[in-house]
């Protein structure tokens, strides 16, 4: 029971493929599927800040400019571990301020999904510091009521994330090769 269960779990990130009668095979992972994860995940989060935007409350607003806040203390650190957490608290602040639950569970879907290669791109070069001036973007479109800046601000720093992936996979590849 706890193999299927583990085996489920997997399912649901994507990472193995349970098929009826013929058993489980991991799902093979390209650089490209990849790319396309982070892109669909860069269109869903710019959806739910822009609806954020809009619709956060003064209490969230105020907890995300918290967190932010202290996520200055993590980069001078180079915690890496902790900047994880706080990343994945950071967006999921967003994904409730939208007031949409049917959003915020795909938004957390995906970002499960891509879960192992997100903790990944932080440890590329000056990836931390850029991720929180990136954030202190978003977050300045947010006070300012800007929903479409936001948006554009948030698709950037997603794609960033997903560049810093993709030159970590590159390296690996010739690293291989």
């Amino acid at each position: 029971t706890p193999v299927r269960e583990a085996l489920r779990q997997l399912s649901v990130t994507g990472l193995v493929d349970i098929r009826p009668r013929r058993g489980v095979i991991v799902t093979q992972m390209t650089p490209e599927r990849i790319m396309e994860m982070f892109e669909t995940s860069a269109e869903i989060e710019a959806m739910c800040v822009r609806i954020a935007t809009y619709r956060i409350t003064p209490i969230e607003r105020g907890k995300l400019i918290e967190m932010h806040d202290a996520s200055a203390a993590l980069v001078e650190r180079g915690d890496v571990d902790a900047y994880d957490k706080f990343n994945r608290e950071f967006h999921e602040v967003i994904y409730d301020a939208t007031h949409n639950a049917f959003m915020a569970e795909q938004a957390l879907a995906i970002r499960n999904r891509l879960k192992a290669f997100r903790r990944t791109q932080l440890r590329q070069a000056n990836r931390l510091a850029r991720s929180r001036e990136e954030h202190d973007a978003i977050m300045n479109a947010i006070a300012q009521g800007d929903g479409e800046e936001a948006s554009r601000r948030m698709r950037a720093h997603m794609l960033n994330a997903a560049s810093a992936i993709g030159r970590y996979i590159a390296s690996q590849t010739k690293a291989a090769g």
